[in-house]
Order: C-alpha cells, then sequence, then structure tokens
C-alpha cells in the first residue's frame, strides 16, 4: 500500500523501540460512526510507543467483533 511511518512518538519508559508496543496511532484506525478508517496510497501513519502492552478495549469487542 505505500504507507510509510510519520512522526514517531516514544514514551519515556521506552529503551529499544523495537520492544515497545504501538498504543496509538494517527489517523484513527476507526473512524466517525465506528466504521473502519481508510487511508490513500502514500500517506504517512504516526505512532506513540509505549513500553507497556496495551490492552484491548472490550467495549469496543462488544460494539463491533471487527474493532481491536
Amino acid at each position: 500500500m505505500d504507507i510509510s511511518i510519520g512522526a514517531v512518538v516514544m514514551s519515556k519508559d521506552v529503551r529499544d523501540s523495537a520492544e515497545g508496543y504501538i498504543y496509538k496511532q494517527a489517523p484513527n484506525q476507526m473512524g466517525d460512526g465506528g466504521l473502519p478508517n481508510r487511508i490513500k496510497q502514500g500517506m504517512a501513519i504516526d505512532i506513540w510507543i509505549g513500553a507497556q502492552r496495551p490492552s484491548r478495549d472490550s467495549t469496543a469487542l462488544q460494539s463491533s467483533p471487527s474493532a481491536y
């Protein structure tokens, strides 16, 4: 898809980005109305990396089976 990584924001507790977890991205995975966000070829995605593995949002799983 030729998607690239834009800004990378690392939490202070991350020592090695290869061992970190992405806990946020922009644009968001889901758009307004709970539908998957679609981006165009060549766009960049900004990511936020933390040392702690993020937990799944159980409320999102109940409202939409495809939400992560």
